[in-house]
């Protein structure tokens, strides 16, 4: 016998939808757009972000750099 309609409407709402999450990315001065982008991309195919997420940079710098 077949799930209930109300069951299998539930449980694909609840599967499909996800809010977006904030990442930080920490970005050296010395860091590329492409660098930045790799690390992003490092990200979503280690499964910790989805490409839909916002993406932060944070920029530091290294001790003794101006």
């Amino acid at each position: 016998m077949p799930p209930p309609e109300k069951l299998l409407t539930r449980l694909t709402k609840k599967n499909d939808v996800r809010r977006p999450r904030t990442h930080a990315l920490w970005v050296d001065a010395r860091d590329t757009p492409a660098d930045i982008d790799a690390k992003r991309d490092r990200l979503i195919a280690a499964g910790r972000a989805r490409p839909g997420d916002t993406f932060v940079c944070v920029r530091w710098k290294r001790p003794g750099e101006t």
